[in-house]
């Protein structure tokens, strides 16, 4: 594609919402936050302009993807790294069938969906019933301060291809684990969970 086409598939007026928006944190003082988490006014503004949303909203539009991300990521590098990340999660459980993801995507609002990599002490266990009983870490879940829900990944063992189960972020226990140097406000935590 080139430049001129990409440019032609842009949503202009998301991106020009998603630029004020960006001028807007650069302008003011954000709220008060850990240095290990995104700024709560953050996650509001994209909630409010539906960004979560984009994969699914405009699933034939990377470019407007890409723009919208790279505006955000401009303003602050965290922020732009937790959306693209949540953009791609959504993706992957709309993916689900609908009875798995119909409770994912039921609120009033889009979810913030992050991910999660089984530590190797993390277990799933298949029950009679067709559900799971889970146990143990999760690493590296990017914006899990502010996610409602958490999909945790696991591979390898009988399944060659990655399970993913879908967790309200109610039933983690987050541990501040995440101390980069670069991208620290991602609140790239990892967290244990048991059900």
């Amino acid at each position: 594609m080139s430049p001129a086409e990409f440019h032609m598939q842009v949503d202009a007026s998301l991106c020009g919402k998603a630029a004020d928006m960006a001028l807007a944190w650069a302008n003011r003082d954000t709220d008060r936050h850990r240095p290990d988490a995104l700024p709560t006014r953050h996650v509001k503004d994209l909630r409010e302009l539906n960004l979560f949303a984009l994969g699914l909203t405009q699933p034939a539009s990377w470019p407007t993807i890409s723009e919208v991300s790279r505006l955000v990521a401009q303003a602050c590098p965290s922020t732009g790294w937790v959306l693209v990340n949540c953009i791609g999660h959504a993706l992957i459980a709309d993916r689900f069938p609908e009875s798995a993801k119909a409770p994912l995507f039921s609120g009033d609002t889009f979810p913030v969906i992050a991910t999660a990599m089984a530590h190797r002490t993390a277990k799933i266990e298949d029950r009679p019933d067709g559900g799971v009983e889970i146990t143990g870490r999760f690493v590296n879940s990017s914006g899990i301060d502010h996610a409602d829900w958490v999909l945790l990944k696991f591979q390898g063992g009988a399944h060659a291809l990655p399970r993913y189960v879908a967790c309200s972020t109610n039933e983690v226990e987050i541990e501040r684990s995440w101390n980069a140097a670069g991208l620290l406000a991602s609140g790239t935590h990892s967290f244990t969970v048991a059900f």
